[in-house]
C-alpha cells in the first residue's frame, strides 16, 4: 500500500538576486512538504562565490555550484 512517506519530492530552488520574499516562500513550502511527511531533497544552484543558504532541518540538500545564471534549472547547472 502506498503512503504519503513513501513519497519523495525534489525541488530546484535558486534565488541569485537575494529576493526576501523568495527565501520566505521556499521556507513556507519546505514546512509544507515535510508538515505532510514526505521525504524533501532540495537541489540548490549557487553563482560563483555565493553561499548556499536553503539548508533546513529535515530537508536532503543538493549543492550545485552553477556558472551563469541562465537555464540554471532547466539544465542542471551546467
Amino acid at each position: 500500500m502506498f503512503t504519503v512517506f513513501d513519497l519523495h519530492v525534489f525541488a530546484a530552488q535558486s534565488n541569485p538576486l537575494h529576493y526576501r520574499a523568495s527565501r520566505q516562500n521556499w521556507e513556507r513550502y519546505a514546512g509544507h512538504m515535510l508538515d505532510a511527511g514526505v521525504t524533501l531533497t532540495v537541489i540548490e544552484y549557487a553563482y560563483g562565490d555565493e553561499d548556499h543558504v536553503c539548508g533546513l532541518d529535515g530537508v536532503r540538500h543538493i549543492l550545485v555550484r552553477a556558472k551563469t545564471r541562465l537555464w540554471t534549472k532547466e539544465n542542471g547547472g551546467r
